[in-house]
C-alpha cells in the first residue's frame, strides 16, 4: 500500500518556485516555505504532522491534514 501512495504521489507531484513570500506561522516562519509552495501550485491540501501547520487546518482554501487523514481519503470506503 505505501508503495502504491508514494507512486501515486510522484505521479502527481509539481514543482513549483513560489511567487509571494508569506508570513503566516509566527511560531516557526521556517514553515511559510510550505504553505508558499502550496499556494503557487495550486494545491488542494497539505500533508503534515507539524503541529503548528495542522493548528492552520486550513489556509486560503488549502486543507491541512495529517498522514493518516490523506490515507482515509485514498482508501476505498
Amino acid at each position: 500500500m505505501i508503495d502504491d501512495i508514494v507512486g501515486y504521489v510522484f505521479r502527481k507531484a509539481e514543482f513549483v518556485t513560489p511567487m509571494e513570500r508569506l508570513r503566516v506561522i509566527q511560531a516557526d516562519p521556517a514553515d511559510d516555505k510550505f504553505l508558499e509552495a502550496a499556494v503557487a501550485g495550486e494545491a488542494a491540501f497539505i500533508v503534515s504532522g507539524d503541529r503548528h501547520m495542522l493548528s492552520l487546518q486550513t489556509y486560503r482554501g488549502i486543507s491541512i491534514i495529517t498522514p493518516r487523514e490523506l490515507l482515509d481519503r485514498l482508501s476505498p470506503a
